[in-house]
């Protein structure tokens, strides 16, 4: 059988070192868990992407769209959006700032307190998960 010269690829492009895998590696876990995460809140008519919007509002209540958009590292029409559809389901409410009618900051509803409690619930649930495999010293 003749020999390829790419049978071995895989060791010739391998990164050299370990921060190059290890954020590859996180990277792809970040995205596993968004898939499962789509997997267990499915019937909340909302997704990883919004979840990752509700929990950051709940902790900065009051931010702008340019400002959740930067910390979340998305631009800021695919938050909109995203914002658009969370406040179609009357979880979210953008409000003018008092001090420039240009900037519109988000606030929580009360419709979004179960949709919260189901997202920390599964975050915690994950975390269990994954720190379960790890040695306890």
């Amino acid at each position: 059988m003749p020999t390829s010269p790419n049978k071995d690829i895989s060791r010739q492009t391998a990164p050299d070192n370990l921060n190059e895998l290890l954020g590859y590696l996180l990277r792809d876990i970040n995205r596993m868990m968004g898939r499962q995460f789509d997997l267990d809140v499915h019937g909340q008519k909302i997704n990883h992407s919004h979840a990752r919007i509700l929990a950051s509002v709940s902790l900065r209540e009051g931010i702008t769209q340019t400002e959740l958009a930067q910390h979340l590292n998305i631009q800021k029409i695919a938050l909109t959006r995203l914002v658009d559809h969370l406040e179609s389901l009357a979880m979210l409410e953008r409000r003018l700032d008092s001090k420039d009618r240009r900037v519109r900051r988000l606030y929580l509803t009360k419709e979004a307190a179960p949709v919260l409690d189901t997202i920390w619930e599964t975050l915690s649930t994950f975390s269990d998960h994954a720190l379960s495999v790890l040695p306890a010293k």
